[in-house]
């Protein structure tokens, strides 16, 4: 519960060492052999409340300090989390072209530190194609989905049902690139799934490299 202008170690033995709700100004390990860490060690994240203009820059460098001397230690998964931290913070002060490519690394998959927003954002994929499909087109053995704003107010919940699970199974098998064939997409819809196609051999590739790489650590 206190503000730290400064904290230098060196070789310092922090096994067990905590520092808890407290707001840090910079961390530095000036260290001739290295500072001991292990899993119990533990620096909580920097209260966000108390900012100035250079908050995000000074905080983003403290996370990469802790995660520098973590790696040093070997505790892999410990050194992640303090890197996501320091991404996230960084990309707060980005600006223009800078942040949007951070923001993206962001929701892809929390800039390898996250297998779980790689699959959520591929079921967020899925559905929205889903939902493009039925009102580009998609030919089911000879019956049309091809919707527009009129046609849904009209149509009965069970059939927009049907064709929404359709629609998303098409999306799924085109998604993996599996692409059984009984339905076939038409109009701008075949622009669209190829498009789908890109993202899902991408997204598949990333949340199986992030999962490992967790899984290795």
């Amino acid at each position: 519960m206190s503000y730290l202008e400064s904290i230098y170690f060196k070789d310092c033995d922090c096994r067990s060492f905590k520092v808890i709700n407290s707001v840090i100004g910079n961390i530095e390990f000036k260290d001739e052999f290295i500072t001991k860490f292990n899993e119990n060690t533990f620096i909580d994240k920097i209260d966000i409340n108390k900012v100035d203009s250079s908050f995000y820059e000074r905080t983003s460098i403290v996370y990469k300090n802790i995660e520098a001397i973590y790696e040093a230690n070997r505790l892999f998964d410990n050194a992640g989390e303090y890197y996501y931290l320091s991404k996230c913070m960084e990309q707060k002060k980005l600006k223009g072209i800078d942040k949007l490519k951070s923001y993206i690394f962001w929701i892809l998959c929390g800039y390898g530190e996250r297998p779980t927003y790689a699959l959520i954002t591929s079921i967020e994929i899925l559905l929205i194609f889903a939902i493009i499909y039925m009102f580009l087109g998609l030919d089911i053995g000879g019956n049309i989905i091809n919707y527009n704003i009129d046609f849904i107010i009209k149509l009965p919940i069970d059939n927009l049902a049907l064709d929404f699970f359709h629609s998303l199974y098409f999306s799924i098998v085109t998604f993996t690139a599996v692409g059984y064939g009984d339905i076939t997409p038409i109009g701008y819809s075949i622009i669209l799934s190829s498009i789908e196609m890109v993202l899902g051999v991408t997204m598949i590739g990333v949340w199986t490299a992030v999962l490992a790489r967790k899984i290795t650590r």
